[in-house]
């Protein structure tokens, strides 16, 4: 999976923001693990010694932090069975996920499935200087887990001295007139340095093979209310989230045809400017193996 923040790759666009990465990130990773091996006081005071060698020896394997319903992975309902349940332990789990994002120093960070955001994510961006907005799906899955950690949903972060906060609209998204389970965060931004604005928006929209026409309902929805909000292309505009939908679906081309001259950041991120990469997500579950192109940053 792709990082779901603002990549170097459209700073063609957008050049008068600098956007996500450092130069070079793995000279910071070792910062950023002293400063979460120094935070027990507003996470979690149990982390044991283990937890911390568990965090200077183990990496994350997707960047792109889709806490993926946390509580559930933990639980193993998930149904990941190559996959260590020590590694989906939230406790052990939690600290390599913000060393992943917090190593590139992003400007805007754009999250889905996220279920501690109120006792993890908040608290750890806010005292970086973030703000945070978070937006819960009303009928979210999390809370059939026992010992739920609340409802997951999406979260937008953003550096408070690079933006400022213009105008913001969370949304639950409707399909064929009906109010779904799946939500977005929609918010307009001021570079504090050149003044101008920016749209950010994030998304995770139903999954599933099956629900393709709830996904393009769904996603024209959203574009519906990001054309009023950018007044058509006069604000630049990026869509972060879990499309749950390979490039042949219908929601794929509604948002790449669409007047807001929207692109897919994978295909800008290929060789050739493109192509979409292979995968972006590949799981092995006992119903067998899982190797799609599913999640797309526009």
């Amino acid at each position: 999976m792709y990082p779901s923040i603002l990549c170097s790759a459209l700073q063609r666009d957008l050049p008068a923001f600098h956007v996500s990465a450092l130069k070079s990130p793995a000279a910071h990773r070792g910062d950023i693990k002293t400063h979460l091996r120094c935070y027990p006081a507003c996470l979690d005071q149990k982390r044991n010694r283990n937890q911390k060698r568990y965090l200077l020896t183990t990496a994350v394997g997707a960047s792109c932090i889709s806490a993926s319903s946390t509580i559930a992975l933990g639980e193993g309902t998930d149904s990941f069975i190559q996959c260590p349940l020590d590694a989906l332990n939230w406790a052990e789990r939690k600290y390599l996920i913000l060393e992943e994002i917090l190593t590139y120093r992003p400007d805007i960070v754009c999250l889905q499935e996220v279920d501690h955001y109120f006792d993890t994510f908040r608290p750890i961006f806010c005292s970086l200087g973030y703000h945070g907005t978070f937006q819960p799906k009303p009928r979210s899955p999390c809370l059939q887990v026992k010992g739920n950690n609340g409802p997951d949903g999406c979260a937008l972060f953003f550096r408070k001295e690079r933006f400022q906060l213009v105008d913001a609209f969370s949304l639950r998204l409707v399909a064929m007139r009906v109010k779904t389970n799946q939500v977005a965060i929609v918010q307009k931004l001021r570079c504090r340095d050149s003044g101008q604005l920016l749209c950010v928006a994030v998304t995770h929209l139903k999954a599933r093979s099956g629900c393709e026409r709830l996904r393009s309902a769904q996603g024209s929805h959203l574009l519906h209310h990001l054309r009023r909000f950018t007044q058509g292309t006069r604000i630049p505009l990026l869509v972060c989230g879990d499309f749950n939908a390979e490039p042949g679906e219908d929601v794929y081309r509604r948002f790449s045809s669409s007047s807001l001259s929207l692109a897919s950041a994978c295909r800008l991120l290929s060789a050739d400017g493109q192509a979409e990469p292979p995968y972006t997500t590949w799981k092995i579950r006992s119903s067998g193996e899982s190797c799609h192109t599913l999640d797309v940053w526009y």
